[in-house]
């Protein structure tokens, strides 16, 4: 930026606004309303900035803003983190976006297959008390047997006959 304009006053050297957003590719009056945007950051931090107006040739009036090379340089500071800030927020607005619906399918097959799992663990309790039912079946048939078969045992081999 070699050939930018500066304004001496009081000791300080000023950038011209016009002229940054010009070397910025951005339009002067884009550059003056993020310069007011920021205005409170930069002051706080480099003093306070010159805002200027002026008579274009068209009859229009023209805001611009002298920066000192600090207040300049924190604006090109804020002016790029603001920059990656959007993209990244962009970004992941736009992966968000289209994942949501991937996430979205996830879960109703998530809770489809929940379902099932119930069903299936439903359907297994349900065999268990089957079989558990029949064990117990078996279980008093195999006792009154051995009860049965015993006392046959033992009346076989008593002298006392009943």
């Amino acid at each position: 930026m070699s050939n930018l304009s500066v304004e001496k006053r009081n000791e300080d050297l000023l950038l011209d606004s016009r002229v940054i957003a010009k070397k910025l590719g951005l339009p002067d009056y884009y550059l003056c309303a993020k310069i007011y945007t920021f205005e409170t950051r930069i002051e706080s931090a480099f003093g306070k900035i010159a805002f200027k107006r002026e008579k274009s040739s068209e009859g229009k009036i023209l805001l611009f803003a002298l920066l000192t090379k600090k207040q300049a340089t924190f604006l090109l500071v804020l002016l790029k983190a603001n920059k990656e800030l959007e993209n990244c927020q962009n970004q992941l607005s736009e992966v968000l976006d289209k994942n949501e619906d991937v996430i979205d399918e996830i879960f109703a097959a998530q809770e489809q297959e929940i379902k099932r799992l119930r069903l299936e663990h439903q359907c297994l309790e349900e065999q268990v008390e089957k079989v558990s039912e029949r064990k117990r079946f078996y279980l008093v048939w195999v006792l009154f047997l051995a009860i049965f078969i015993g006392l046959s045992y033992f009346t076989s081999q008593s002298e006392y006959v009943f």
